[in-house]
């Protein structure tokens, strides 16, 4: 009985640190968690107002988003906002650019199913949010985000 007690705890304490060694070399690969937040206000029929929190590992293109958008006109205080959660992966190229970066948003179950496709610019450091073509809206100033944090 004794012999089969120290068996499970040595088992338990070798289970416990081959997952902290792989969280460990998960950091070491990807690097430290990053967050940051991308805000705008998209004026479509109705103008609404995008607030998108990214987090990921720094030398990784994926990670997990929360999209809020409400309504640009909402009078203060009053919170109206529909909130999307899910997964970001980042991908290589649209029609009109094979080189361009995008940062596709699908969203969980909970959230709908909803596909969110922007194109990241770096130089200016913000997203453009494209249609289910991957195609660039027009006036472009009107789906833009600029990075905020």
């Amino acid at each position: 009985m004794k012999r089969s007690f120290q068996i499970l705890i040595l088992a338990m304490l070798l289970t416990v640190s081959c997952g902290i060694h792989e969280r460990n070399m998960a950091t070491a690969y990807y690097g430290p968690w990053q967050k940051v937040q991308f805000e705008g206000t998209v004026a479509d029929s109705v103008k609404t107002n995008y607030l998108l929190t990214l987090k990921y590992r720094v030398h990784s293109g994926d990670g997990t988003f929360t999209l809020q958008l409400s309504a640009a006109d909402n009078p203060k205080g009053k919170k109206d906002a529909v909130t999307y959660t899910g997964k970001r992966y980042t991908q290589r190229g649209i029609p009109s650019d094979n080189d361009a970066t995008l940062w596709q948003l699908v969203c969980d179950e909970a959230s709908g199913n909803v596909i969110f496709n922007f194109l990241y610019d770096k130089s200016e450091n913000s997203l453009l949010l494209l249609d289910e073509n991957f195609e660039k809206p027009s006036p472009e100033s009107d789906y833009k985000l600029t990075r905020v944090k």
